[in-house]
């Protein structure tokens, strides 16, 4: 991967995931101020309190918000760590879909954005990491054998 693309990818993953933090920061600001849903007549099985969505979109956002600065300094541990956190917000926004269904498929969509970019990241840091690995291996084969002595034609005397 050109350096280029690499450092693209890692500014979408990271840029997208601070928006998503954003948004699940204000989602949860929203629900912990408000305690009736949009509608009453929805019946689903993540029945929670609004204030319970309210906190875990709160420490969602919060954590994304962390974790995409770690991807934005090119940190690695953000890389995987922020497939983490876009897959826990893709979970809590699905969950959340009977709440605030328009929202919710929103952020769903940036957390889809964050996952691909980031694996494309992760897809071709690995290929570059094998890569190298097989220079290296091919370089110890080449050093191995330079410090083999070979006699150079048959007429070398053996030693005695």
């Amino acid at each position: 991967m050109t350096t280029s693309r690499a450092r693209a990818l890692s500014r979408v993953g990271g840029v997208v995931l601070l928006v998503t933090a954003l948004l699940a920061v204000l989602q949860g600001i929203t629900a912990l101020g408000q305690d009736e849903p949009l509608s009453d007549d929805v019946d689903y099985s993540y029945a929670l309190d609004l204030t319970a969505w309210g906190w875990i979109h709160l420490v969602v956002g919060v954590l994304a918000a962390v974790v995409a600065v770690g991807v934005l300094t090119g940190a690695t541990w953000g890389l995987v760590t922020g497939l983490i956190v876009a897959g826990s917000s893709m979970l809590a926004n699905f969950a959340f879909l009977p709440v605030y269904p328009l929202w919710a498929i929103v952020v769903i969509g940036f957390d889809v954005l964050v996952v691909w970019a980031l694996c494309e990241l992760l897809r071709d840091a690995e290929g570059e990491l094998s890569s190298v690995a097989d220079d290296a291996d091919r370089a110890r084969a080449g050093d191995a054998g330079a410090h083999v002595r070979r006699p150079s034609s048959s007429h070398e005397s053996a030693p005695r």
